[in-house]
């Protein structure tokens, strides 16, 4: 979808190719696993893949579906609900034949915005409020913001105690 709605102006490296088609894979049910865990460095394309272009495509197929993005701050997860946002519009526009789903006119905001379908993106910071917000697909990405929470058990164990209760 990325390299189609940007008209070739993104094009995935060969190991983002490989973590697209895992993801595929993982949505379609065609591997027996529920999760998937992506460990790369910084700046290699797996949040712009994930966060960005995974919920485009998903809501652009799945239009009755919701999506759940959290990252370390809600700022940050809202930015990448705009950016989903964004490019599920402009895909949208694009191929109104493959992409049958629409914004809802009630829910367009960047951290919470709906499909005419009844499917959903919502997003959240650690911490914040996510509790009530069912989905079909839920992404973590950089929970943890810096090397400092990193190295804090406090702050590590503060993070997942919200993940697993929330």
């Amino acid at each position: 979808m990325a390299t189609t709605a940007t008209r070739g102006r993104w094009q995935m490296a060969r190991h983002l190719e490989v973590i697209d088609e895992e993801i595929r894979k993982l949505v379609l049910r065609e591997v027996p696993e529920r999760v998937l865990v992506i460990r790369l460095p910084p700046r290699h394309g797996k949040s712009e893949l994930v966060s960005h272009w995974t919920p485009a495509w998903y809501q652009a197929n799945w239009p009755d579906r919701s999506i759940l993005l959290a990252s370390y701050e809600a700022t940050f997860a809202a930015a990448w609900g705009r950016k989903a946002r964004d490019s599920f519009l402009e895909a949208t526009g694009l191929a109104p034949d493959v992409l049958p789903g629409r914004i809802a006119v009630d829910r367009q905001s960047a951290s919470d915005w709906g499909t005419t379908g009844g499917g959903y993106m919502s997003t959240a910071g650690v911490g914040g409020p996510a509790t009530g917000k069912g989905f079909h697909l839920g992404i973590l990405d950089d929970l943890i913001k810096n090397a400092e929470q990193a190295q804090s058990e406090v702050y590590r164990e503060k993070t997942w105690e919200w993940v697993t209760s929330t």
